[in-house]
């Protein structure tokens, strides 16, 4: 009779415990659904619990790119890859493992940039991973407080390419005003010369095939 009494206990504390981890685990699990709701880019493991994300960066103001042969100004930079997992103590008493990847800043300066993150889990002991990508993203914006980047030529040819491709796709999702014709005409319909930044559409294709340093915009002569 206290045999099978204890036995019942037993078996009743190791399905609450059972439980209890099931409902940890769904927590866990729904963290991250929620962040692929949020984030379309997100890379989801196969454990549900861990993942990475590529965090695009737009920065609030030009910055300057140097190598030793040459100099540029860029407004965006390849993304950084935010990797994450979340084990069983996490959040109550374990941070989320996370680690930073990114081409342009030095191993580091990551390295700083995760302790500074998981000073985020530190302060609240709570489901943090929105907070912390949102930290980053936002950090990211004046580059870290970083001035200026120094890079391989390599690396510098790398990220200037992929900065003037941002560039056309932004151009080409916007909507602009064209000064010859008076109508608003959408980014795929116009380009832009590259002396002066005026913009026109395709309308006014003849400039187009003339587009260089010493082309007379038509603005100018407009005026």
């Amino acid at each position: 009779m206290w045999f099978s009494s204890t036995i019942r206990q037993t078996n009743e504390l190791h399905i609450t415990r059972m439980s209890e981890a099931e409902v940890h685990l769904s927590t866990r699990k729904e963290e991250i659904l929620s962040l692929s709701y949020i984030y379309d880019e997100l890379q989801l493991n196969e454990d549900q619990v861990s993942g990475s994300l590529v965090i695009p960066v737009e920065l609030d103001l030009p910055t300057r790119l140097k190598c030793i042969r040459a100099e540029d100004e860029v407004r965006f930079l390849p993304g950084i890859n935010f990797v994450f997992g979340t084990g069983d103590k996490y959040p109550e008493s374990a941070p989320p493992e996370v680690s930073l990847q990114c081409s342009w800043l030095s191993r580091e300066k990551l390295k700083d940039v995760e302790k500074e993150v998981l000073q985020i889990w530190e302060t609240s002991k709570e489901l943090c991973l929105f907070n912390m990508i949102d930290e980053i993203s936002e950090r990211a914006k004046n580059l870290f407080g970083l001035e200026t980047l120094d890079l391989s030529e390599p690396l510098f040819e790398e990220v200037v390419g992929f900065a003037e491709t941002e560039e056309h796709i932004r151009f080409e999702q916007g909507t602009y005003f064209c000064g010859v014709c008076l109508e608003n005409k959408k980014g795929t319909e116009c380009f832009k010369l590259s002396r002066c930044g005026h913009i026109f559409c395709q309308v006014r294709s003849f400039l187009r095939s003339h587009d260089n340093p010493s082309l007379v915009c038509t603005m100018e002569l407009i005026r």
